[in-house]
């Protein structure tokens, strides 16, 4: 998907739709016991899904930086997409810096920034270590 054609408030709806689907995938895995036929293909939907949403959200924010508005709410629903990467160093080093200028702005809130900071920092030491 073509990002740059989109405009902030498009990209900002993408979000949200972005998010719903997310949680439709995680729901739908969670209906069935673990380890069950129907549980592994939502969870395999639900992985396909994650990357697509990384991808995508990773362009909005390169593009437009990352959603403020005045409830919050879209910023979130940014942050648990990006959340969502958290077992994967390179795409939590990829996010890291935009949910830190977003922190810096306002529009993420100090707690969810201070756990993707922890996760960063712990990785970090995991896989840079001095």
């Amino acid at each position: 998907m073509d990002i740059n054609r989109l405009s902030r408030e498009s990209c900002h709806r993408l979000i949200d739709k972005m998010f719903t689907i997310d949680q439709q995938y995680r729901n739908s895995s969670m209906r069935y016991e673990l380890h069950t036929e129907k549980e592994r293909y939502f969870t395999g939907l639900t992985n396909q899904n994650d990357l697509v949403n990384w991808t995508l959200l990773l362009k909005i924010v390169k593009r437009h930086g990352w959603p403020c508005q005045a409830n919050g709410e879209r910023s979130y629903k940014a942050w648990i997409i990006a959340w969502h990467a958290r077992a994967d160093w390179k795409w939590v080093q990829r996010f890291y810096p935009h949910v830190k200028k977003g922190y810096q702005l306002h529009c993420v809130h100090p707690n969810l920034y201070r756990e993707f900071k922890d996760l960063f920092n712990h990785l970090n030491k995991i896989f840079n270590p001095t």
